[in-house]
């Protein structure tokens, strides 16, 4: 590192320098001998030359990190403050989004955000259960397809004149409310779909349809699209049952196999081990 580089230099130099004034300082003034004029005493040098470099590598090694951790904490402030100023931002703008819709808006708006979070969640729900051999729950809709459903259904609504909206090609069963139009957009078959498809496209969505709007949707389908409606309701509600029955099923399992360990001898009696009846 170039702190150590740079320490490092400053120290050797230090030394060779520290070295030359003890060497002058410890050299004794050379006296005439009895024995010989040309004796002296030898220069001792003062410390360990080696040490003081160790010492001073050490010290080095101290500052660097105290200042790689300084940039560290920085670093993550920055990060962190980043961090809070886009989530200031994103909610100002939901809510500046928010107060734009209007009543029946902003009701399919919050229907359609809870659907996006089933959504988000299901993956890791059929992850977990396919460890206890559950049967994962098919869907075609992904978050974002919700979202162009709610910008189509408002677009569609701003630009029909008509109070009423386009339900089932004209055939429509007469209502006693009118009900959210916009909802209705999202929860209406298409012409290009089978009724299969229609009822997996609108599952997510009718999970969280309040009451009151779904009966007022339903009073609005044909007579054929409601009794194709009641078959897949039937057919979904006998999936989530067989969900159920696995379920209890691996649990009751895991629960039998715990029962049935015990803990046995090696052949050697010298530790214990678990053993289970699979």
């Amino acid at each position: 590192m170039k702190y150590v580089r740079g320490l490092s230099g400053f120290a050797l130099v230090s030394l060779l320098s520290f070295q030359s004034g003890a060497a002058m300082s410890k050299v004794p003034e050379q006296v005439p001998s009895r024995t010989s004029s040309a004796q002296t005493q030898p220069v001792i040098i003062a410390g360990n030359p080696f040490k003081i470099f160790q010492d001073a590598a050490q010290t080095v090694d101290q500052v660097n990190k105290i200042r790689l951790r300084e940039k560290r904490r920085r670093e993550e402030k920055r990060r962190r403050k980043k961090l809070e100023a886009a989530q200031k931002k994103e909610a100002e703008r939901r809510r500046q989004y928010l107060e734009s819709l209007s009543p029946e808006e902003r009701q399919v708006y919050e229907i359609i955000e809870k659907a996006k979070r089933d959504l988000r969640h299901q993956p890791i729900a059929d992850f977990l259960g396919s460890g206890f051999g559950i049967t994962p729950k098919g869907t075609t809709q992904t978050p974002q397809d919700l979202d162009r459903e709610f910008q189509n259904a408002i677009r569609n609504s701003n630009n029909s004149t008509s109070s009423q909206p386009p339900v089932n090609h004209g055939s429509v069963a007469p209502a006693t409310t009118t009900g959210n139009r916009i909802l209705q957009r999202i929860l209406n078959k298409r012409s290009n779909e089978t009724h299969e498809q229609w009822f997996l496209r609108i599952d997510p969505v009718l999970s969280h349809t309040p009451r009151e709007e779904y009966r007022t949707w339903r009073a609005t389908l044909s007579s054929a699209d409601n009794q194709a409606f009641n078959a897949l309701v039937q057919k979904e509600n006998e999936f989530r049952r067989q969900q159920m029955r696995e379920t209890s099923g691996a649990v009751w399992d895991m629960i039998k196999r715990d029962l049935s360990c015990r803990w046995e001898s090696d052949a050697e009696n010298e530790q214990y081990v678990r053993v289970c009846d699979d």
